[in-house]
């Protein structure tokens, strides 16, 4: 909506936009996106770097009978991989977040998927719409909505899944039927395999820093398992004070990997704190979703984390999603479970949880404890 005061233009923000309640609003200090975590070392998302395992990708199973590397230069090498399974454990356990730098996957794809995200969210909202997300459904284009949600995010997204079955051509058959829809569906499938290789090494780290047998969780990298991912664009605010991105709330996924572009927005809530997640497009950003939590029976956090928007800048993000397989049983292993560390949760599958216990708002685990207690979670 647009208004003139004295003869100067106002833009404000449609009520339907206006987040009512205050508690879930951003201070003007939270939405300073020139606040430096730099000047405060303790409160920032730990950046770790992945290039010990793109010097030798067989460094966990080394040959005696090879040779042709010293064997100073494999126990450094050895060495240097346990300290970044040791950083990447304190960080799910402090943080439930970290960034990866070196991650292996060419910077060049990742621009290639970026500028096909934008050409998408650039479409006209007709032919956005041929892809629009009904009520109740988990892919296509729409608002980010929530149950028992009263404001709208101010946001888009559009979500599409690669595993266990692509429906990437379908949408892009519909959206760009009068080009050519090859060129998104191929950058898109290309970039989500890449990030699905990621994901793969960074689950075998995080097992290894539970003390774990570095393919323990395997099982749940079958065929069946649910690889997603989700475009967010949020352009300017005019009230960005009294608007939200996206609401707090914790991931209810295994884990997700992240790629944000050069504007801050992302957020991560620690001691009560909301603490901005520094841009860095070399870089992922990982965290740890509801299915890790009670994997590693509450060793590695899944914690709050919103998106908060500015009045200047649109910002891209995306967000790729790695789950098992629906039927799949989640329960944290015999070895993680002690007399003084007593198993937290009871076992469940992926799809009981998506059908009885998540709720994405910032009380998800609220709701999903008090449904495994055998409650209904439906009146909180």
């Amino acid at each position: 909506m647009e208004i003139s005061h004295h003869g100067v233009s106002i833009q404000l923000l449609p009520a339907m936009f206006i987040e009512v309640d205050k508690s879930h609003r951003c201070t003007m200090s939270e939405l300073d996106s020139t606040w430096e975590v730099s000047e405060h070392p303790e409160l920032e998302v730990p950046v770790l770097d992945l290039a010990v395992l793109l010097e030798n990708s067989e460094l966990e199973k080394p040959r005696p009978e090879d040779n042709d590397q010293p064997a100073g230069d494999m126990i450094l090498q050895q060495r240097r991989r346990q300290e970044l399974v040791k950083a990447m454990a304190k960080a799910c356990q402090r943080w439930g977040f970290f960034q990866v730098l070196n991650h292996g996957v060419d910077q060049a794809l990742i621009q290639r998927c970026e500028a096909e995200a934008h050409r998408m969210f650039q479409l006209p909202l007709d032919v956005k719409e041929r892809v629009h997300r009904p009520p109740g459904a988990s892919f296509g284009y729409g608002a980010n909505t929530w149950v028992n949600q009263k404001v709208m995010h101010w946001a888009e997204s559009f979500h599409m899944q690669l595993h266990p079955t692509s429906n990437i051509h379908d949408m892009a058959a519909k959206l760009f039927a009068e080009s050519d829809p090859n060129q998104f569906s191929s950058a898109v499938e290309e970039y989500m395999a890449a990030v699905d290789g990621l994901a793969r090494r960074l689950l075998e780290l995080l097992t290894e820093g539970l003390g774990l047998e570095p393919g323990h969780f395997n099982q749940y990298l079958e065929k069946e398992r649910m690889i997603s991912m989700r475009f967010n664009f949020y352009p300017p605010c005019p009230e960005p004070s009294l608007a939200i991105g996206l609401r707090a709330h914790t991931d209810p996924h295994l884990l997700t990997i992240l790629h944000q572009d050069s504007v801050a927005g992302l957020q991560v809530q620690i001691d009560g704190k909301w603490i901005p997640v520094k841009p860095r497009p070399d870089c992922f950003v990982v965290n740890i979703g509801d299915l890790f939590q009670v994997l590693s029976n509450t060793m590695y956090k899944s914690v709050l984390h919103r998106a908060v928007v500015n009045s200047s800048s649109q910002r891209l993000s995306l967000a790729c999603f790695l789950n098992p397989p629906l039927n799949a049983t989640v329960a944290a292993p015999p070895e993680l479970i002690t007399p003084e560390w007593p198993q937290i949760y009871r076992p469940f599958t992926w799809l009981e949880y998506l059908k009885n216990a998540y709720f994405p708002t910032e009380r998800t685990w609220e709701n999903f404890i008090v449904y495994l207690e055998g409650k209904d979670p439906s009146h909180l």
